[in-house]
């Protein structure tokens, strides 16, 4: 079992610096410093093991500390205010008197419960690189996966417990290392054994399976929203202290040890993992197939309904057929995503309405600063449009990119402009159920005509931007290659530090209005470059990879 951890960090320690290789030989006159370079795994190197499981360890922490300490000490801080003034306005005392940090131990204690309905299937999740790595170092699948089980609990119970221990002296809480340890022992247990229970269940489809984690995905949000509307209720955090004890490690450690032994017993491990795989289409179709096949469609897919196109000519011809005979499938394939999205909005809104019945006046007066940024941040998730440039690319753009003709400059700028079109088109429904939810929580929240048309100034520019953002970067990097798997580390970055923007306007915008039109400013200024690129860079950067 040491054998199958080791080969697994030194997998990782390998993709981890062949791709700082790959990305640093993209800068520009530094990069020919770096040698093209790329190791194979052989066998396990215990030094290796050794350097990227300390990596390992203190990503993990560095990550941890990120997350709660931003997610939970500054953004969720406004949970603090709230219940501050409910109890203020109904004399509850102990909702009165609550501090920053008495709000941050309750959510991070509650996280960690969170955890065993979120990740029920967290541990057998697999892909097709895990499945050839596994065949390439002639690894028992078993073996490899319960490796994994028992690596991921140590390293989460040491640096759950240091970063706990980091963000509690942070916020000035006084609570012993072990007895956080003890905590953390006790709530990963259950996970585990949540996990091992997973296994009991009837995996004959992989349906079965991702129905089961939109369930436990679900079980978990209604726990948390029921954690924070009980303390209306109970007037009072629940109080986690009592399981920050001795008695709840020792019980932690015996379910570990039964779940162990219920995992070992347990013969259906690689038949679960593989289930992720999709194991029977595997072994059917090449593996470099699988990726493709979430974006490809069959001809008996298409519309085969005529209709005459002969008034258009060249580019504009080619994708007015293209997606007149494939647009009925990609809504088909869209349309769950956009009936969560809307769900998602109309809760919010009747959540708002709800809450805005207190009257409270720091909400009601912090609301117009702060919605408009969050509309924006919310784009990225309502308006992703990374299924659709990799869907074109799948069914269109990888056979043609072979001729010269569609990467004119011309082709190019029309191109964009019909996609542009038929995302908008695509993406019209959730927008317009975006402007009917602003519209309900600026009633609710009795909001002045010129906040009002702010926010909708924020859902159009966070439209335009975020379709606009994935078609540039796609015109203009085209990261994919013909397995559909994006090649180019620019692209990935480039999401990632749009969403990262979004995020801290959010945090920095609430208090500051010049955050928030300096975000508009960066959004037209973007879309101008965007298009530039498009017209002079596109030409020689759209291309197969």
């Amino acid at each position: 079992m040491f054998r199958a951890i080791s080969i697994i960090k030194k997998k990782e320690f390998y993709s981890n610096y062949n791709f700082l290789i790959y990305y640093l030989q993209r800068i520009p006159l530094i990069g020919k410093l770096f040698k093209n370079k790329a190791y194979n795994i052989t066998v396990a190197d215990d030094l290796l093991f050794i350097i990227s499981t300390i990596w390992h360890f203190i990503k993990k922490i560095f990550s941890k500390l990120l997350f709660y300490g931003i997610f939970f000490g500054i953004y969720f801080i406004n949970l603090r205010k709230i219940l501050n003034d409910f109890g203020k306005e109904n004399g509850y005392k102990n909702l009165e008197n609550l501090q920053n940090g008495d709000v941050l131990f309750y959510l991070i204690s509650l996280s960690l419960f969170l955890g065993v309905f979120a990740y029920i299937s967290h541990f057998y999740e697999n892909t097709k690189e895990n499945y050839l790595y596994i065949k390439q170092m002639k690894m028992k699948p078993r073996e490899y996966h319960l490796s994994l089980f028992f690596y991921d609990a140590i390293i989460f119970i040491l640096t759950f417990t240091i970063a706990n221990k980091i963000l509690f002296l942070i916020f000035r809480i006084n609570i012993d290392v072990l007895r956080i340890l003890y905590f953390v022992i006790f709530g990963y247990s259950l996970r585990y054994l949540a996990a091992v229970i997973f296994l009991k269940f009837n995996f004959k489809s992989k349906p079965f399976m991702k129905n089961l984690n939109i369930v436990s995905w679900i079980c978990a949000a209604i726990v948390f929203i029921a954690s924070i509307a009980i303390i209306f209720f109970i007037k009072k955090l629940i109080d986690f202290s009592v399981l920050y004890d001795v008695k709840f490690g020792i019980l932690g450690i015996l379910i570990f040890v039964i779940s162990t032994y219920l995992a070992l017993r347990r013969d259906n491990i690689e038949e679960v993992s593989y289930r992720f795989l999709n194991y029977k289409e595997l072994s059917e179709v090449n593996v470099k197939e699988i990726n493709k096949k979430n974006y490809s469609l069959s001809e008996k897919k298409m519309s085969k309904d005529e209709k005459d196109f002969s008034k258009y000519s060249g580019i504009e011809y080619i994708n007015k057929i293209f997606f007149y005979r494939t647009l009925g499938v990609l809504k088909k394939k869209l349309i769950i995503q956009g009936i969560i999205k809307c769900v998602v909005l109309i809760g919010l809104a009747v959540g708002v309405y709800f809450a805005s019945a207190s009257n409270d006046e720091k909400i009601i007066k912090d609301a117009p600063k702060l919605l408009p940024l969050v509309i924006f941040a919310a784009g990225y998730l309502l308006f992703n449009a990374d299924f659709f440039i990799k869907y074109c690319f799948a069914n269109m753009d990888y056979s043609l990119l072979k001729y010269s003709f569609y990467r004119r400059k011309d082709f190019l700028m029309k191109s964009v402009k019909i996609r542009m079109i038929q995302l908008l088109k695509l993406q019209s429904v959730v927008f317009l159920v975006l402007i009917a939810s602003i519209t309900s929580v600026a009633i609710s929240l009795k909001f002045s005509a010129y906040n009002l048309i702010m926010c909708y100034i924020y859902a159009i520019v966070s439209l335009l931007f975020f379709t606009l953002h994935y078609l540039f970067a796609y015109y203009i990097i085209q990261p994919f290659n013909k397995d559909i798997e994006a090649k180019n580390p620019l692209y990935s970055m480039l999401t990632w530090f749009i969403y990262m923007i979004s995020y801290i306007s959010i945090i920095f915008g609430s208090a500051n209005q010049y955050v928030a039109w300096g975000l508009l400013a960066f959004c037209i200024i973007y879309v101008i470059l965007g298009f530039v690129g498009i017209k002079y860079l596109a030409v020689k950067r759209f291309k197969l990879r």
